[in-house]
């Protein structure tokens, strides 16, 4: 029997990435999605409004005001959130994760994610998801991360990112930690963005398992990437005040680039790593790094949401 699971995330995005991810999910089994808005996204509010398995929060001033004032920061926002879901979920589902709007479970092999989630141990109280980055494409192409391991990885990312590698974790542009699902219910659970602390401890009881993934469309475009940099470097992922791999932050990483070469130096950067390209393709298979995980975003989008869009 499959166990029953969910998701939620906080959302400041354009619609039709709100609606892919909501349909992808759906699409893929999950019991009930919560939407928070965290950008007063009425278009998206009004069409996700009253949809069977969604629940859609506008993070409006009335909202923040119930939760005893809106947070500056929006990693802070995302942990209210995902707390505020984790506690109602366990009406609706077994397991529950708080991911992004650019992120998709994944489950290699067909397998349903229910099907996965039941396979567990009963004593794991969370699986981690290994993360795998989108390449610029079809949309199907994903890399894994190259695990930094006496030296090998090292020669790894030389082989696949000859002029880069070295210089991002794992070859990636995103985080390399992944996300959790947790199991509902479990009391004095507190969710982070990347784990949960339960009892006083870090992620106790948690495992992996080698169908399970979260692709993560974290680069999916050149104008993507360049038009979130800034945003990025100065609240998000690429922050100076984050860890340093290996000697250089993506921080220092990309403001060199922009300093000494301009939009050129980063399109090099994100041609290497990012573009899905023959050579990038057959260097990641060759290292048994490639992932091809087809989402059919824009297909499950007007599957679901077809009758819910305004018409022309």
């Amino acid at each position: 029997m499959s166990d029953t699971w969910g998701v939620s995330a906080t959302i400041k995005a354009p619609v039709e990435e709100v609606l892919n991810f909501v349909a992808y999910h759906l699409d893929a089994g999950a019991a009930h999605i919560f939407v928070y808005l965290d950008d007063n996204n009425q278009e998206a509010r009004n069409i996700l409004w009253g949809m069977d398995r969604v629940t859609t929060k506008l993070c409006d001033d009335a909202w923040w005001d119930k939760q005893g004032g809106r947070p500056e920061g929006h990693r802070t926002r995302q942990t209210l959130n995902a707390r505020h879901a984790y506690r109602r979920m366990k009406r609706f589902a077994q397991w529950y994760a708080h991911i992004d709007v650019d992120e998709f479970i994944w489950s290699q092999g067909g397998v349903p994610i229910g099907d996965l989630l039941a396979r567990q141990d009963p004593d794991t109280q969370s699986l981690r998801m290994r993360p795998v980055e989108m390449l610029q494409g079809d949309g199907t192409a994903f890399k894994e991360s190259i695990s930094w391991d006496k030296g090998a990885g090292r020669n790894v990312a030389r082989r696949v990112y000859p002029a880069f590698g070295e210089f991002l974790r794992g070859g990636f542009m995103g985080h390399t930690a992944g996300k959790v699902v947790v199991r509902t219910g479990l009391p004095g659970v507190r969710v982070k963005i990347h784990n949960i602390f339960f009892q006083g401890d870090v992620n106790p009881n948690q495992a992996k398992d080698p169908d399970l993934f979260l692709c993560h469309a974290h680069a999916a475009s050149w104008d993507q990437f360049r038009a979130l940099l800034e945003y990025r470097m100065e609240h998000g992922s690429y922050r100076k005040e984050l860890p340093a791999f290996d000697g250089v932050s993506r921080y220092e990483l990309f403001k060199t680039l922009l300093d000494e070469m301009g939009d050129d130096g980063l399109r090099g950067l994100y041609e290497e790593v990012c573009q899905d390209s023959p050579r990038l393709r057959q260097a990641l298979d060759a290292e048994g790094l490639l992932r091809i995980c087809p989402l059919d975003l824009d297909a499950k989008r007007t599957r679901w949401f077809a009758d819910r869009l305004p018409q022309p």
